[in-house]
C-alpha cells in the first residue's frame, strides 16, 4: 500500500504445495530486505513468523494487518487489452467513462483516449482519477489483457492474472 499515491496493489503468489488442513491467512510487511531476497533467490517459503529464501536465509518478518479490499458489486466489468501508447498528460484530472462499447479516458487538456472493451457488464459510469496513476498501470502492463472494475465513488481496479491494482478516485 502506498499512501503517497493512494494506490493498493495485491499480488498473487503461486503456491508450490499446500497443506489443505491449514488455511491460515497471513500478512507480511514487505521491506527492502525481502524485496532484495526475492530478486536474488529462486524460491521462498514462509509460515506465520519467518520467511526462508532458498534454504539459505531465514528472516523473521514483521506481520502486517490482514486487509481485504473487495470489488464493488455495482461495478462495470470491462475487459481490455492495454495499449503500448497512451497519449494523456501526466498528473492531470482524468475522467474515466464507460460508453457505447468503449472505456474513455478524458484528460483536462481536451484529449480523449478510448479503448474498445470486451463487454462483460457495462453500465454508464464516470469517475475522476489522477492520470499519472492510470498511465503508470498502462505502461507497466502494456499489451496485456486486463479486467477493469469501475463503480461510482469507489476505487478503479485493474485486475491481471497475478495482481490487482486499486486507484482511489479524486473528490
Amino acid at each position: 500500500m502506498d499512501d503517497d499515491i493512494a494506490q493498493i496493489s495485491e499480488y498473487k503468489i503461486p503456491s508450490l504445495c499446500n497443506n489443505e488442513n491449514d488455511e491460515t491467512e497471513i500478512s507480511i510487511e514487505i521491506d527492502n530486505f525481502i524485496i532484495e531476497c526475492i530478486e536474488k533467490y529462486n524460491y521462498m517459503y514462509f509460515d506465520n513468523k519467518t520467511i526462508n529464501f532458498d534454504d539459505r536465509i531465514e528472516y523473521t518478518y514483521d506481520q502486517g494487518d490482514i486487509m481485504d479490499l473487495c470489488i464493488s458489486k455495482e461495478s462495470s466489468i470491462i475487459g481490455v487489452i492495454l495499449p503500448e501508447i497512451c497519449c494523456l498528460e501526466s498528473d492531470n484530472r482524468i475522467g474515466v467513462k464507460t460508453e457505447n462499447g468503449y472505456i474513455k479516458f478524458n484528460d483536462s487538456c481536451g484529449r480523449i483516449f478510448k479503448l474498445k472493451v470486451y463487454d462483460f457488464n457495462l453500465k454508464i459510469i464516470e469517475e475522476f482519477f489522477n492520470s499519472s496513476y492510470i498511465m503508470d498501470v498502462m505502461k507497466k502492463n502494456k499489451n496485456t489483457f486486463c479486467k477493469i472494475y469501475l463503480a461510482k465513488d469507489f476505487p478503479i481496479c485493474f485486475e491481471f492474472c497475478d495482481k490487482r491494482v486499486f486507484i482511489t478516485p479524486l473528490d
